[in-house]
């Protein structure tokens, strides 16, 4: 059982379902498509440009994000959309890799419990 399961609970429902200026299911698709790219079960979860090439950097690469990937988002979304956005895929990634390193751990499967 972990620690602080419902902490982490929480925390995941309040950035993905909470109130902000984003969609919730905007949010939730963004967390479901960085979780697949960290070794979550398949979605299928696809994204529309520049969206999607934001959230696979995020997800894969997040310390190659650029001012430029930014200016590119703003042409769609403000600058709160974009931290929203950019929050919830981190923690759909951190969240997954959380997960499947409990799982090395523990030797249970805990990705998507």
């Amino acid at each position: 059982m972990i620690r602080f399961n419902r902490q982490i609970t929480n925390l995941i429902d309040s950035v993905l379902a909470g109130p902000g200026h984003t969609d919730p299911a905007l949010r939730q698709a963004v967390a479901a498509r960085a979780s697949e790219l960290s070794g979550g079960g398949k979605t299928g979860q696809t994204l529309p440009d520049p969206l999607g090439s934001w959230v696979d950097k995020v997800a894969k690469h997040a310390y190659k994000t650029l001012e430029g990937d930014v200016e590119t988002l703003k042409q769609s979304y403000s600058e709160d959309q974009i931290f929203e956005l950019t929050i919830a895929a981190a923690t759909g990634a951190a969240h997954t890799r959380f997960e499947l390193a409990l799982a090395a751990i523990t030797g249970e499967r805990h990705v998507g419990e």
